[in-house]
């Protein structure tokens, strides 16, 4: 939904594999540079500070944050 209105998209989880195909699929859609992508575990305070500093480095933006993690089960 935010990549096709050119919006700038991180996504960081735990699933590296399905984190790499998301970053394939929206690369693949709207364009290299417009996703970032990368292992977090959102326990890791540190984790957390190198994932904002990734995502934001083009111009120091962050416009919307979701934090969707859990666990199912």
């Amino acid at each position: 939904h935010f990549a096709a209105r050119g919006w700038r998209v991180a996504a960081y989880d735990v699933d590296a594999p399905g984190l790499a195909a998301l970053a394939a699929e929206l690369a693949a859609a709207h364009g290299p540079g417009r996703v970032a992508a990368g292992r977090l575990d959102v326990t890791d305070a540190d984790a957390w500070d190198a994932a904002l500093a990734e995502c934001t480095a083009p111009d120091g933006r962050l416009d919307v944050l979701v934090n969707n993690a859990g666990v199912l089960a």
